[in-house]
């Protein structure tokens, strides 16, 4: 037998609860959180603070929280309860090593993981425009950005810096302010504005945004985006631009015009080939398919010429880079574009698509049949719309070169005020403009050559008033002084600079005012014989409604007897000859003006068909048939007065300058009018040595009551432009140079001081024409948004046919207010009178 032993039973320590609660960095906004028991493993953002409690199943004397990077953190415990606290910075594991009071340790400690969550780059996305651009007239970028961060941010800058004539600026930063209400993610709009930053032609500013969000624990962390570009493109490169772009629409547009006249061609063939072949073979209907796959092509590419001019009409809007009228001209263009593939060619098109499919011969021949119809419509539209594509490209480019003649002009005078005022380091940067200014000059004798070219070609070539529009700009000598004050200026020569400065100014200035003359003389010219000739158009179409109608009446009054049909059959077919007459017309008449409705010449075709089917039931003594076939020319011929009256109010619209301001148009020639003032003062003045004749004296004193009506109409004009205070105080500025200019004049204080007030005068009005015209054009924009957008629902249609009737009258008044000469009164009170009494066409089935 052995000895007897004893066995003690040891309780070694260990665990038996553990509660972790995370306290995240204040930055984060985040609650407290506490993790189920006996949780011990948990992720928790860098630079949370995690607070370890446990409670063990004895009494502790020591422990140790073991980290797996080799740091240990001793455990306070009070009795069986302890409770650590540690931050997280990075990834580890860790156990708890506790020890009793007998030395005995806890067996095979859990190891736990902490995942330190990293706080995320925040990100920003430029939504808008988030590519390099062109700076437009307005020198202002639109800016739409999205920032986003895990838990917020700190701040959103703008850097950038200018590059001019190849040299970098300085880096600036701008501090963007954003809603408060944007904690984690939003949307950041806001518009640049750089007008102040005094660009000129082909300096560029490149900038990027910085994006930090709110780390207090590692530091804000910073998210750049990538460099941008926006460049200023000078006048003239604008011009380019948009003339190659116009250019490339009329090479496009011809082509597809070749085309349909092919294709035109092929349908007369297959058409011909039908009516002879009872059955169809695989030849024709391999080339009808053939046609078909060719029409589709052709109306998607005139939707896609639609959709460029409309882009670039905006574009040109944007850099104000053409008058109110040309504007308008080419938006009806670009409506007539998109209407060149109707929406019957369209039917039509699906209909011989089905017919063969189905394999029908008769439905094919019939479906033919239509397609041909709809497809000669649809070449008379594109005919028309290449000429006035043609026309209107001399126009545009003569519109443009006023443009740069303009902006040459401002910019030459900014140049001699800030010589004037300047400072002797600005010298090298006022040479650089004056080079600047000499490629403009090059850059609009180069387009006055390219204008003498394109005139060759049009129906102006014969035109004195276009050759002359040539010369002004050719002859013009600005360029010379422009060399002479950029050399002056390299030499330090500041008055013989300013001498040479101010002869370019006022050599520029009379070759803008003889532009500008030559332009509106010829818009005029254009625009009363456009609107005399719809008028007489009208006139045609009243008096063929008046006959037709009458008549109709004498067939219902006398009867169908053959001898009265016959005669009715030669007065119809007369009729018939006049309409046909009308059509070629209106047809000639819309290749001149876009404002007729694209839709006139095949009213005037369902009218030739209609005395056509007239004359044909005449001949069969079917009198009753006829009449109604009467009463549809009648209709068809009230609805082609009713477009024309609507072309005459757009065409007279566009003369008198369209939607743009009146003030504005004023202010244009109340700077004009400054200008004129200006030169005449220069030829007034003795010359340096000279004493001031008698002649002199009276011819500044003449000038000097010029002035004083220049400023009192700038008084007025001051009054009708309201409260509007970013004008206001700019008139107020204007007005009192103006009578300091008025008593210098009047008391024969003529000298350089009274020289560069007057053109420190034109210069702050031009400034001020060409903010107000950014204002008018960005006004409109918005007046034709909210107009497609608020429009109240229309109410329920009256069935007495008073509304049209109203409407009818309403535009009889104003058609009469209009000035028509008075032998012109009565028919058309007569043309309205009929129009209201015969309301609708008769139903095809009566």
């Amino acid at each position: 037998r052995s000895d007897t032993y004893a066995v003690d039973v040891v309780d070694r320590p260990r665990v038996t609860a553990l509660k972790v609660t995370i306290s995240y960095p204040p930055y984060t906004r985040l609650e407290p959180l506490t993790l189920d028991e006996n949780t011990g493993s948990f992720a928790a953002i860098v630079g949370s603070r995690a607070q370890l409690e446990m409670e063990a199943n004895r009494d502790i004397s020591s422990a140790e929280l073991m980290a797996s990077d080799s740091t240990n953190l001793p455990i306070p415990f009070d009795g069986s309860r302890g409770k650590v606290g540690l931050t997280i910075k990075k990834d580890f594991s860790y156990h708890l090593r506790l020890v009793d009071g007998r030395g005995e340790e806890n067996p095979d400690p859990i190891e736990y993981m902490v995942t330190a969550v990293p706080d995320e780059y925040p990100v920003i996305t430029v939504v808008y425009p988030g590519f390099d651009a062109n700076l437009d007239e307005n020198m202002m970028i639109p800016f739409q950005l999205h920032i986003s961060d895990d838990y917020g941010f700190r701040s959103l800058i703008l850097k950038y810096q200018i590059i001019s004539g190849r040299q970098k600026g300085d880096e600036n930063t701008a501090v963007i302010n954003f809603p408060k209400t944007i904690v984690t993610e939003g949307e950041v709009s806001f518009n640049w504005d750089l007008e102040s930053f005094g660009l000129m032609p082909a300096d560029y500013i490149l900038y990027h945004f910085e994006l930090a969000d709110n780390d207090e624990v590692s530091g804000p962390k910073v998210t750049k985006t990538r460099v941008y570009a926006a460049r200023l493109p000078s006048i003239d490169e604008i011009v380019s631009a948009s003339e190659t772009e116009q250019e490339a629409r009329i090479v496009e547009s011809e082509k597809i015009l070749k085309e349909q006249r092919d294709m035109a061609r092929k349908l007369n063939q297959l058409s011909q080939e039908l009516k002879t072949n009872q059955n169809l073979n695989w030849q024709n209907r391999k080339e009808m398919e053939q046609i078909l796959e060719q029409q589709q092509k052709t109306a998607q590419r005139l939707e896609e010429i639609a959709k460029e001019m409309e882009n670039s009409l905006q574009r040109m809007e944007q850099n104000n880079l053409l008058s109110e009228q040309i504007l308008q001209k080419l938006a009806e263009l670009q409506k007539l574009f998109n209407e060149v593939a109707t929406p019957e060619m369209k039917e039509a098109l699906r209909k011989l698509q089905e017919a063969l499919k189905e394999m029908s011969e008769e439905d094919i021949k019939k479906a033919m049949s239509d397609f041909q119809l709809t497809q000669e419509e649809m070449l008379k539209r594109l005919e028309r719309t290449v000429e006035l594509l043609k026309r209107l490209q001399v126009q545009q480019k003569m519109t443009a070169m006023l443009k740069m003649a303009e902006e040459t002009l401002l910019e030459q005078n900014r140049i001699n005020v800030e010589t004037q005022e300047g400072k002797a380091d600005q010298a090298d940067r006022q040479i650089q403009r004056e080079q600047q200014e000499q490629k403009q000059m090059a850059a609009l004798k180069n387009e006055a050559g390219r204008l003498a070219e394109m005139l060759k070609e049009s129906e102006f070539k014969d035109s004195p008033s276009h050759q002359k529009y040539v010369e002004t700009v050719q002859q013009n000598e600005a360029d010379t002084d422009m060399q002479r004050m950029e050399s002056a200026l390299a030499q330090n020569q500041k008055e013989d600079a300013l001498t040479s400065g101010r002869s370019a100014s006022e050599k520029l200035g009379s070759m803008v005012d003889e532009m500008r003359q030559i332009l509106n003389s010829l818009a005029d010219q254009e625009g009363q014989k456009l609107a005399s000739q719809i008028r007489e158009t009208i006139n045609d179409a009243n008096y063929l409604s008046r006959e037709q109608e009458g008549l109709c009446t004498r067939m219902g009054d006398q009867g169908t007897r053959p001898a009265r049909l016959g005669q009715a059959a030669s007065e119809q077919q007369v009729l018939r000859e006049a309409a046909s007459g009308l059509r070629q017309r209106i047809d000639a008449l819309g290749q001149q003006s876009p404002f007729l409705a694209a839709d006139l010449y095949s009213n005037l075709t369902e009218v030739l068909k209609q005395m056509d089917g007239a004359c044909a039931n005449l001949g069969q003594s079917r009198g009753r048939a006829a009449v109604n076939q009467q009463k549809d020319a009648i209709y068809n011929l009230n609805q082609t007065a009713i477009k024309l009256l609507d072309a005459l109010e757009q065409q007279k619209q566009c003369n008198k300058g369209g939607s743009c301001n009146k003030n504005t148009q004023r202010l244009q020639s109340l700077c004009d009018q400054q200008n004129a003032i200006n030169q005449q003062t220069s030829g007034s003045c003795p010359k340096p040595g000279q004493n001031m004749t008698a002649s002199q004296r009276e011819g500044l004193q003449r000038l000097a009551a010029e002035q004083g009506t220049v400023r009192k109409s700038l008084d007025e004009l001051q009054q009708e432009f309201g409260d509007r205070r970013e004008v206001l105080g700019r008139l107020d500025a204007l007005s009192d140079e103006m009578k300091k200019i008025e008593e210098m004049l009047d008391q024969g204080q003529a000298g350089q001081e009274l020289t560069d007030r007057q053109l420190r005068v034109y210069s702050r009005m031009l400034d001020l024409q060409k903010s107000l015209s950014r204002r008018d054009y960005t006004e409109q924009r918005k007046a034709v948004t909210a107009e497609d957008i608020l429009r109240a629902s229309p109410g329920p249609l009256e069935d007495d046919g008073s509304r049209m009737n109203e409407s009818l009258q309403d535009r009889l008044q104003r058609s009469l207010q209009e000035g028509y000469p008075r032998q012109y009164e009565q028919q058309i009170k007569a043309y309205f009178k009929a129009l209201s009494e015969m309301g609708q066409p008769r139903d095809s089935g009566r």
